[in-house]
C-alpha cells in the first residue's frame, strides 16, 4: 500500500492448501485495514493449468495489484496467462515465499519480470555466512540456492546447534529443551539470526524480492 500504490486488489489462491488460505487472509486483512478495495477472492488449484477464463476476468476489472497464493509453477503459468490476455502491464502481482523458487522464475521466464514476493531468504546478501553457504551450495551442486535451499540448510544450522549444545551424549530430551533455548543462531535466511520465541515460533526476519532480469533481487525500501 504504501510502496506500490496499491488501491484495488484481487487474490488468487489455491484453495486446496491451508497455507494458503491463510497467507491470503492474512494479506486481506492487513491491506483492508489499509483503506484497499478487495474486488475478488478467486479460487485455484494447484493443479490447474488453463487460467484463461480467470486471466480474462482479471483484464475486466480496475485492479492495480494481484497476490497470488499458489505454488511456484502455478501462479507462473497464471502470470503468464494474464499477460497474454492482455492484463495491463502496470497492474502488479505480489506472493508469499512460495514464488522464490528457481521453478517460478524458470516457469514464467520474462512475464514474472517485476514480480514482488516476501521471502526468507535474499540471495545476494554478502553476509559471512550467506557467502559461505552460498560457494558451499554452489561447488555440490553447481548452482546458486533458491529461498528454499537457504531455508533448509537454516533449519539443518538450527538443529545442530540444538545438538551441539546437549552435550556430548545428547538425548532427545535433551536436544528439545536446547532447541527452545536458541536465540541468535547464524543462519543465510533474513536478518542472519534465528531465535525461538516463547512460543516456539522461530523468528529471523523476512526479505523483499523482485524479479529482474531473471533473477531475484531484493529491494531497498
Amino acid at each position: 500500500v504504501e510502496k506500490l500504490g496499491t488501491k484495488q486488489m484481487v487474490l488468487v489462491f489455491d484453495q486446496s492448501n491451508e497455507g494458503y488460505v491463510a497467507q491470503k487472509n492474512a494479506v486481506r486483512d492487513q491491506v483492508k485495514s489499509r483503506g484497499v478495495n478487495i474486488l475478488s477472492e478467486e479460487q485455484i488449484l494447484g493443479s490447474d493449468t488453463n487460467f484463461l477464463a480467470l486471466a480474462s476476468k482479471l483484464t475486466s476489472q480496475p485492479v492495480d495489484t494481484v497476490f497470488l497464493g499458489a505454488p511456484a509453477e502455478v501462479a507462473a503459468n497464471l502470470i503468464q496467462q494474464c499477460r497474454q490476455a492482455g492484463l495491463d502491464p502496470k497492474v502488479k502481482f505480489i506472493g508469499p515465499s512460495t514464488l522464490g523458487a528457481i521453478g517460478f522464475l524458470k516457469a514464467g521466464g520474462k512475464a514474472v519480470g517485476g514480480v514482488y514476493l516476501v521471502s526468507d531468504y535474499a540471495p545476494g546478501s554478502n553476509s559471512p555466512v550467506n557467502t559461505a553457504f552460498t560457494n558451499a551450495y554452489k561447488s555440490r551442486f553447481n548452482a546458486a540456492p533458491d529461498n528454499w535451499a537457504a531455508l533448509g540448510f537454516a533449519l539443518g544450522t538450527a538443529a545442530a546447534a540444538a545438538i551441539r549444545n546437549a552435550g556430548p551424549n545428547p538425548t532427545r530430551a535433551r536436544v528439545r529443551d536446547e532447541m527452545l533455548k536458541l536465540r541468535r543462531v547464524p543462519v543465510p535466511i533474513g536478518s542472519g539470526f534465528w531465535t525461538l520465541d516463547e512460543q516456539r515460533n522461530p523468528t529471523y526476519g523476512g526479505v523483499i524480492l523482485t524479479v529482474q532480469n531473471g533473477a531475484f533481487t531484493q529491494v531497498q525500501w
